[in-house]
């Protein structure tokens, strides 16, 4: 086992709070190539800490969307509240350290917390980028000038329409041309202060509704001063909701591929992601089929709720841990989190990964590419000597595990 552990890594990061920012710099980069190595996916275990968090620092809301799973799979059981500052601190802050993004939202508007902004502000101070989701509707110019001070890294607005008529329909509670004429006076302000952050993101789940208006929402974006827009299914928790989706249907992808056209056309990023549209549909015996799969957030994110329980994603539906009263070692390396890793490296997927965007084949070639990454990491970074003797060591040993697995094919 690679020394430092998970445990000792986090411990150099702490001591190094008020070390040379060089020192802070090394313990990030050693964790970048940790990670790397981690996410060619090649044990149960990991060596580095996770290089994503998404933190719930707030699962309160003042809109009400009728396809949020708040309304349409929690309803009265759904817990609002908001993330402590303090347990963030103490457990989360030092995890920051060695992280490259801490996100900053949860199933609820991110403004509404009172401490908000000193959670951006602390994670930046460490050297994590910070981002964060919101509606629209709290963007007033007290809160914009915020924004811009703490030096939020990416702001995704919600717009699941572009047109007055989709999106109030969509987002009921908030106002189109509220959001609209918000998000310009935050980039007017964002411009004229010279700054270049927070870079604009706008995010829209597609479904029966707004299917005709992705085009549109390029458009908008690029109307807006925004530098991406990323398209992603709206998922339906309820079966009986079925026919408000199009997700996989031919006029999606046909939507999809004009949208993306249009953002060539702007030069603005237009970004499609899979989601699990339907958590509850039954698999037919052909999708049960063992293959071996891999997904980055069981390696390397950590999604953690307000009362610090940690989970990879919001569709697995057991805890690793909790990060506000175990070991990080303990969550990293537990039972639960092996026993994850150790169903997609055999194929015996649990219900949850099978269908999801985020899981993909697990690949020689995959395996290879991640290695090289922690190569080329390595050869830029500043480490010791010692450390990297150690770290090209635990290369070359992955490296033999996929000689191994794959035989001659393997790149060595």
């Amino acid at each position: 086992m690679f020394e430092p552990d998970l445990a000792s890594l986090i411990q150099s990061a702490e001591s190094e709070r008020t070390a040379a920012p060089a020192a802070g710099d090394h313990a990030r980069q050693l964790n970048g190539i940790l990670t790397a190595i981690d996410l060619a996916c090649l044990t149960e275990e990991v060596l580095g800490v996770p290089e994503q968090h998404y933190l719930s620092t707030s699962d309160r809301c003042n809109i009400e969307c009728h396809y949020c799973a708040r309304q349409s799979y929690y309803g009265d059981r759904w817990d609002n509240g908001f993330m402590p500052i303090d347990a963030f601190r103490e457990r989360l802050l030092p995890l920051a350290r060695s992280a490259k993004l801490m996100g900053l939202y949860g199933l609820g508007e991110p403004f509404l917390h009172r401490d908000f902004f000193e959670f951006v502000r602390e994670s930046k101070a460490v050297g994590a980028k910070a981002l964060t989701n919101c509606h629209g509707m709290s963007l007033r110019p007290k809160i914009n000038e915020q924004v811009i001070e703490s030096g939020l890294d990416v702001l995704n607005v919600s717009m699941d329409g572009a047109t007055e008529e989709t999106f109030n329909r969509l987002r009921h509670g908030a106002k189109f041309d509220v959001v609209v004429k918000q998000v310009r006076d935050l980039i007017g302000r964002r411009d004229a202060a010279g700054s270049e952050t927070p870079h604009l993101y706008l995010a829209s789940m597609i479904n029966r509704e707004n299917i005709g208006e992705l085009s549109d929402l390029v458009r908008l974006g690029h109307d807006l001063g925004a530098e991406q827009v990323d398209f992603s299914d709206t998922v339906i928790c309820n079966p009986e909701d079925l026919e408000t989706s199009v997700s996989g249907l031919p006029e999606m992808w046909e939507a999809i591929d004009r949208a993306k056209a249009m953002g060539e056309r702007l030069g603005l990023r237009v970004h499609y992601s899979l989601q699990k549209p339907f958590p509850w549909r039954p698999f037919a015996p052909e999708e049960l089929t063992p293959e071996p799969q891999v997904c980055e957030l069981a390696w390397g994110t950590w999604l953690v709720s307000k009362g610090g329980e940690v989970k990879p994603c919001c569709f697995i539906e057991w805890e690793f841990g909790n990060a506000f009263t175990d070991d990080p070692e303990r969550i990293a390396n537990g039972p639960e989190a092996r026993e994850l890793r150790r169903r997609l490296m055999s194929g015996d997927l649990p219900r949850e990964c099978r269908g999801c965007g985020c899981a993909h084949p697990l690949t020689e070639t995959h395996q290879s590419a991640k290695l090289d990454e922690a190569e080329r990491l390595l050869a830029e970074s500043e480490l010791p000597e010692e450390r990297r003797r150690d770290l090209e060591r635990i290369i070359a040993e992955r490296r033999a595990m996929i000689e191994e697995r794959w035989g001659a094919r393997a790149t060595v």
